[in-house]
């Protein structure tokens, strides 16, 4: 099921001159055309071109290296609005998108997406309530047995204002514990960001459809 390594690397070249700029203010830096590959490598690994796949952010543009591979289900959910019109742009608008600031969780509101996901997959900000929320939104929107590829961080660079990679990680593991998903593989330090930043790829696959349960977070400055 895997996809071609000479079409993931032609769709990666593709995909590097549309990216946005780096926002630092939104955790939002650009990872390296190996990590890339890696990662589509993964994706294409656990999920069909027919089946539904749903990108919860995504400043790397997997979402339209994903449409040039052949997949025709992939959902976006982002709020940066050059990001999305990249995105529509090059898709020729057959990418759902929907713009939405995942941050309104604090205001008890979340993305109104469709259950039934075959995939989804994240490279969230890492603050703690970053990955939980950006996960939870993707663990909520998959079918019972659908996976998820979440980048967590492995190493920090002194650049950023990452935390302890080892207690999100304790962190994120627990959430998603808590909410019916089990671990089932990790692609260790394979995703290295331009800034210096090593994180892990960690494959989940969800057991339950019980609702999401959010917890309590702890407020705007732990989201980047």
């Amino acid at each position: 099921m895997t996809a071609k390594v000479d079409a993931i690397r032609r769709v990666v070249r593709r995909c590097m001159p549309l990216r946005t700029p780096d926002k630092p203010e939104h955790g939002a830096y650009h990872v390296d055309a190996p990590s890339m590959q890696r990662r589509l490598a993964r994706i294409t690994s656990l999920v069909r071109p027919d089946e539904r796949v749903l990108c919860v952010g995504d400043d790397d543009l997997t979402s339209l290296c994903l449409h040039w591979l052949g997949y025709r289900h992939v959902t976006l959910v982002d709020f940066d609005g050059e990001l999305i019109e990249t995105v529509a742009r090059e898709s020729k608008r057959k990418i759902q998108t929907i713009t939405h600031d995942l941050r309104a969780v604090y205001q008890k509101r979340l993305p109104k997406l469709r259950q039934g996901f075959d995939l989804f997959v994240t490279d969230p900000p890492y603050g703690p309530d970053g990955l939980r929320v950006f996960s939870g939104v993707g663990l909520g929107a998959l079918a019972r047995g659908g996976h998820g590829v979440i980048v967590a961080p492995s190493k920090r660079a002194k650049v950023t204002s990452v935390g302890d990679p080892d207690e999100l990680g304790f962190v994120l593991q627990a959430f998603l514990l808590a909410n019916g998903a089990v671990l089932t593989d990790v692609e260790p330090h394979s995703q290295r960001s331009y800034h210096g930043t090593w994180s892990h790829m960690l494959v989940v696959r969800r057991l339950t459809q019980a609702r999401v349960d959010f917890g309590a977070l702890d407020g705007p400055r732990s989201f980047y």
